[in-house]
């Protein structure tokens, strides 16, 4: 599967991002991506439903990344791909764990007046999880490092930060499915929806995964699914996406 997100800059200043500012067509770009799919990659149309969800506080004002609401509306065009039946938002247990994140945006902008925002997490009280960084080592049974809502990069609360892989377990998962997920930090607030699904979730950033995980699909007979998860911006800039193969 792939799951290519617009960002902020699309989906909130529509009609100015040719004339104002110096941004693509994100649309055009997605669909250009989709279309060069082979049979085998199913593509998640993502764009329509953030467009129409753009009034409701799915992006950070003062970051480039999209919130939990935000990932919640992946989550479920997700599901509705794959045939999951997507855990309703009311089920989950939700935290507001900071009410003053100021992001890259706030930081690049030099206008410091703006207001800090809320960073909301979702909790589902079903989920029994072991969560390993295989660089660190680190095994715990939360997908958040609190410590970071005290920090100033406080997204990386999310999935630890960044790290090359995270194997994450599900003992009370929905299947026996396992994923690979292949993606950049917007995936990370995401993952804590995906959960609920799959028995085991191998999470990859490939910007710092040097091994490629072509080998390790390959080493890994019960790995059921595969997506890769990118924002647009990701994807224009990022060369360490190489990795992907």
């Amino acid at each position: 599967y792939d799951l290519v997100v617009p960002t902020s800059m699309e989906i909130t200043f529509p009609d100015n991002k040719t004339s104002k500012v110096n941004s693509s067509d994100q649309k055009k770009s997605i669909h250009s991506i989709y279309k060069k799919m082979n049979h085998q990659v199913k593509t998640v149309p993502l764009y329509d439903t953030m467009m129409s969800h753009r009034q409701e506080y799915i992006y950070f004002r003062t970051d480039h990344h999209w919130t939990t609401l935000g990932a919640y509306q992946g989550y479920l065009v997700f599901c509705e791909k794959m045939g999951l039946e997507p855990v309703p938002l009311e089920k989950l247990i939700p935290q507001v764990v900071t009410e003053d994140f100021k992001g890259t945006l706030y930081s690049k902008s030099g206008d410091y007046s703006h207001p800090g925002e809320e960073i909301t997490i979702y909790t589902n009280p079903a989920d029994r999880l072991t969560v390993e960084y295989k660089d660190t080592g680190e095994i715990t049974d939360t997908l958040y490092n609190m410590e970071y809502a005290q920090k100033k990069d406080k997204y990386s609360l999310f999935l630890n930060n960044l790290h090359p892989l995270v194997e994450i377990t599900n003992e009370t998962a929905e299947t026996d499915r396992e994923l690979v997920l292949i993606k950049d930090s917007y995936a990370n607030s995401m993952v804590p929806f995906l959960v609920r699904h799959f028995k085991k979730i191998y999470v990859f950033d490939t910007r710092y995964y040097k091994d490629g995980p072509s080998a390790f699909i390959a080493e890994h007979p019960g790995i059921t699914d595969v997506v890769l998860l990118y924002n647009m911006n990701t994807l224009d800039t990022d060369t360490g996406i190489r990795g992907i193969y």
